[in-house]
C-alpha cells in the first residue's frame, strides 16, 4: 500500500486595526528537511525538498542500480506505483517513464503529481529518478514522502544485462555501448532550475510556468543529453515521447533539433543550457518559451520553441517542438 497524503491547508487571516475577536491561526511544525541521518539507505540520503508552501514542493530522490535493465525495473516499478493508490496517467516503457496522480488537491483544483524516470547511468545499469510535486497550497508530510519513496525504489531489482562492447569513433576508442540520453552534471541541472525558475515579471506567465516547472525542468534537461546511437531506433528512445499531448508527435522536428547534434560539440556530455527566453502565454493553459542551448566545448549555439499546453485542466503537455 502507498502512504495517505497527510496534508496541512494554511488559512491566511488579516486582521485590521480597530477590528475586534481576531484569532491567531498557527501552522503545524513540519519537517521540511532532507533524510534523517541515520537512515543510510540511498532512497533516504538522496532524498530532497525544493520549494515553498505557496508556490508548491518538490520532493526528490534517486538510486543508481548498477545491474538492472531499463525494462526490468519499470516493469518492477509500474505494478508498485498501480497498487500504492496512484492513477496513473501515462507509461511508456521504451523510455522508462511513468506518471501518475494522487490525492493532495490545493483549493483551485490542482493535484499532486509523481514522476518516474528511469535512464541508462551506466553499461550495465540504470538510475531511478522519483520527483513528486504537491501544488501550492498542500503540504504532504516530508517523512511520509521519504518512506514511500523508499518503498518505490526497493521494489527495483537485479536484472543484468549483456554488454556487447562497439566500434566507436568517439574519442578515438573502443567504448561499451553508452544510453542515448547521457546524465547531466550537477552544474547543469542548476542552470536549468536556475533558468526555469528565473521570473519574468508578468505575474500570468509566471504562474503558468511554477505550475509547469517540473515538466519543463525534465524536457530540458532530456533533450538536452540525447543523442543518436549508429544502427538503432533512435525513434523509440527518443525521450520526450512520455510528454506529448494526446495525438501529438514532435518526434520530426525534436529529432532533426536535437542539441547533442551540433556538429563540434563533445559527444561525451550533455548540451548545457545558456538561459531561456521568449516566455509567452498566447491564451490560458499555453505556454511557449525558447531555450538557449549553448556547447560549453565549442561554442556552438542551439535555440529551440517548446509549445505546451495544459490537458484536463490540470497536466501540462508538450504540443511543439520548433528549431529556431
Amino acid at each position: 500500500m502507498g502512504f495517505r497524503m497527510r496534508s496541512r491547508y494554511c488559512l491566511a487571516v488579516l486582521c485590521v486595526g480597530g477590528i475586534q475577536g481576531c484569532t491567531s491561526l498557527q501552522m503545524p511544525s513540519l519537517d521540511f528537511t532532507a533524510s534523517s541521518p541515520e537512515d543510510l539507505r540511498a532512497c533516504a540520503r538522496h532524498f530532497s525538498v525544493e520549494g515553498n508552501f505557496l508556490a508548491g514542493r518538490q520532493f526528490r530522490s534517486f538510486v543508481e542500480f548498477p545491474r538492472t535493465t531499463q525494462g526490468g525495473a519499470f516493469d518492477d516499478l509500474l505494478p508498485v506505483v498501480s497498487d500504492g493508490g496512484y492513477l496513473v496517467s501515462s507509461v511508456d516503457r521504451d523510455v522508462g517513464m511513468i506518471s501518475a496522480n494522487k490525492g493532495g488537491t490545493s483549493h483551485d483544483g490542482r493535484g499532486s503529481v509523481l514522476n518516474v524516470n528511469i535512464r541508462k547511468s551506466s553499461p550495465s545499469g540504470v538510475q531511478v529518478d522519483l520527483v513528486y510535486s504537491a501544488p501550492g497550497g498542500v503540504l504532504p508530510l516530508t517523512e511520509d514522502v521519504q518512506k514511500e519513496f523508499c518503498r518505490l525504489l526497493e521494489a527495483v531489482k537485479e536484472h543484468p544485462e549483456k554488454i556487447t562492447p562497439v566500434n566507436t569513433t568517439q574519442e578515438g576508442a573502443v567504448a561499451m555501448r553508452r544510453p542515448s540520453v547521457l546524465e547531466p552534471t550537477a552544474s547543469q541541472r542548476k542552470r536549468i532550475r536556475e533558468a526555469v525558475g528565473k521570473k519574468t515579471g508578468i505575474e500570468a506567465i509566471d504562474r503558468e510556468i511554477k505550475e509547469a516547472a517540473p515538466l519543463i525542468t525534465q524536457i530540458i534537461e532530456l533533450h538536452g543529453c540525447w543523442y543518436f546511437l549508429p544502427g538503432e531506433n533512435n525513434q523509440a528512445s527518443y525521450p520526450l515521447r512520455a510528454f506529448e499531448a494526446p495525438g501529438v508527435s514532435t518526434w520530426a522536428q525534436g529529432s532533426v533539433s536535437r542539441p547533442m547534434a551540433l556538429a563540434h560539440h563533445a559527444k561525451n556530455s550533455c548540451v548545457p543550457v545558456n538561459r531561456i527566453v521568449g516566455w509567452a502565454a498566447p491564451a490560458r493553459g499555453e505556454l511557449n518559451f525558447e531555450v538557449v542551448y549553448m556547447s560549453d566545448s565549442s561554442g556552438e549555439v542551439r535555440r529551440i520553441q517548446y509549445n505546451m499546453i495544459k490537458t484536463a485542466g490540470t497536466a501540462w503537455l508538450l504540443q511543439d517542438v520548433l528549431p529556431r
